[in-house]
């Protein structure tokens, strides 16, 4: 049975794409750097979804970078 739905390598066994917590302290850091290292950093990662951004972010990674491999004909 061939399949032409890609697995995307980014994604666990469930699906899920894993976000780390350096990767969250890093998107902090970056994007908003006056609440990184601050008491309320975590209220800002559970209410503003920032592990949910960093997944969005990574799915878009991944389908840049298929996208480049479809049109260069190596996939």
């Amino acid at each position: 049975m061939n399949s032409t739905k890609k697995h995307n390598p980014a994604a666990d066994l469930f699906g899920e794409i894993p976000v780390t917590w350096p990767e969250v302290y890093e998107w902090m850091r970056q994007h908003v750097p006056r609440w990184a290292g601050t008491r309320r950093e975590e209220w800002y990662i559970q209410n503003y979804n920032v592990i949910d951004k960093i997944q969005y972010e990574k799915s878009l990674a991944f389908m840049k970078a298929y996208a480049v491999k479809v049109r260069s004909g190596t996939e």
